[in-house]
């Protein structure tokens, strides 16, 4: 059962340059109790993504088209009230760099308290403090941190605390944004380790959004690759890693050093991003691909299953 599908979903933004196609065409499926990775270079929509399905854009954001589909539901055509009411309650959002996401003038128990209260009219105080001290407990923080300020704990215990923070209303889905970004090795193994644990023992499904391959190896069923708005390639983690079947996904996996393989020179990805105020006609990723030919100029690449429940979006399948 899916509890989550983006149905050629298209998101733009207004700047002073133009308007920015950020998304297009994007469909992406999550079953129940499953974690999604989102993968790709910087500016490739990810984040657009992570901040449309609940209702999170920026002012100069905008859905043009698709849906958003929640437990059967249309997120888009919410408004913003009912929107309210599913944040937090329903679907919650680890944010990218969690020391930004708390007020550095209140203590981190009273923020992760403040939308338990918001959701749950008949919770008592003592009962927010006290599931927020055991979910601290659960997150690896001791509970008498309660009173403590975000400058008060280090990045890891931070990112730890937003993590707490995201369960304390007991959501159906949480997406993570770069939830390991700038911390170190050993501290983004415990935060893995912690969201594997936490997404068995509360059954949550789960999109993780993050530029690190390895992350989302380590923890996700299915991986989607981004590419200049657009997904290149989908499918599940095992297969998309083993047998890439888009040249983007392959070059993106060659810049990272095989700590198993022999020894040899990684290889970056020559080139830039297309420019999203004039998004290229066909695949998005000609100017930078080494197999291009004129075909993947003109022509519209749809994803195409290229072997069971494994989907690329090139000619070279």
């Amino acid at each position: 059962m899916n509890i989550l599908e983006l149905r050629d979903l298209n998101v733009h933004f207004n700047s002073h340059a133009g308007k920015v196609h950020a998304v297009e065409g994007v469909n992406l499926t999550l079953e129940k109790g499953k974690i999604l990775g989102i993968a790709g270079e910087s500016g490739c929509g990810k984040s657009t993504i992570a901040l449309s399905i609940p209702g999170l854009l920026p002012d100069n954001g905008e859905i043009d088209a698709g849906e958003i589909v929640f437990n059967g539901e249309n997120l888009i055509t919410k408004t913003e009230k009912e929107m309210e009411k599913i944040r937090w309650k329903k679907i919650s959002v680890i944010f990218q760099g969690a020391m930004n996401a708390f007020n550095p003038l209140k203590t981190i128990g009273k923020q992760i308290v403040e939308p338990m209260q918001l959701h749950d009219q008949d919770i008592t105080k003592k009962q927010a403090e006290d599931r927020t001290k055991e979910l601290l407990e659960k997150v690896g923080i001791a509970g008498n941190r309660f009173h403590s300020y975000p400058h008060e704990f280090s990045g890891g215990m931070r990112q730890r605390a937003m993590i707490a923070m995201s369960l304390v209303c007991r959501p159906e889905l949480v997406i993570a944004d770069e939830p390991v970004t700038a911390l170190d090795v050993m501290i983004q193994a415990q935060i893995m380790e912690l969201i594997r644990d936490l997404c068995k023992e509360y059954s949550l499904s789960m999109i993780i959004i993050s530029h690190d391959l390895s992350v989302l190896a380590e923890l996700c069923d299915r991986i989607s690759i981004m590419y200049g708005g657009k997904i290149l390639e989908e499918g599940e983690s095992e297969k998309v890693f083993k047998n890439p079947r888009h040249p983007y996904t392959e070059k993106l996996l060659h810049s990272y050093p095989d700590i198993h393989g022999d020894r040899a020179v990684v290889h970056g990805i020559p080139g830039y991003p297309p420019s999203l105020i004039k998004p290229p006609e066909g695949c998005p990723f000609y100017e930078r691909c080494t197999k291009r030919t004129d075909l993947c100029k003109n022509h519209d690449m749809k994803l195409s299953e290229t072997e069971p429940d494994h989907f690329s979006a090139c000619i070279f399948l």
